[in-house]
């Protein structure tokens, strides 16, 4: 994925104030309404000159003066709307996902299971497609119905 750089440090604090402990902005025009909106994927973000930005991506640069580039910024309690600068930390790209896999196996569910809400969901990855095939009441049924799948 290609990112934009982001405006100069100058820039944002001018048009932004950024609260490290809330993990809140504000604009300087309205600083008593916050100036962040959602992504779909449940991501802050920010609109600066017409472009949009990740909120997490503008924290960093604001509190280290830096631009992460190409770097991740990982939300470390998993939450993507928590934006205070404690709960962010730059990986690459590579231990961003290994992070997550790891939180799939502390989940102690079997391969081809995810939860879903109060039910098990079985799903298989074939020659690069994601197939879904079933929600079921436990998980020894979800992994049942996946092994049948992989054979």
């Amino acid at each position: 994925m290609i990112r934009l750089p982001l405006p100069s440090t100058k820039i944002l604090e001018e048009a932004l104030i950024y609260e490290p402990s809330s993990g809140f902005f504000f604009r300087k025009r309205f600083p008593d309404r916050r100036a962040e909106s959602w992504t779909k994927g449940g991501y802050a973000q920010l609109y600066i000159n017409g472009r949009r930005y990740y909120a997490a991506r503008v924290a960093w640069k604001m509190a280290y003066h830096q631009d992460p580039g190409e770097m991740d910024i990982d939300h470390v309690d998993s939450n993507r709307t928590n934006n205070k600068l404690e709960n962010l930390q730059l990986l690459d790209r590579r231990a961003n996902s290994t992070k997550g896999k790891q939180r799939r196996k502390a989940s102690k569910l079997p391969p081809g299971v995810f939860r879903s809400r109060h039910h098990y969901k079985a799903q298989v990855k074939i020659d690069g497609r994601l197939i879904h095939l079933g929600v079921f009441d436990t998980p020894e049924q979800a992994h049942q119905a996946y092994l049948e799948a992989i054979r």
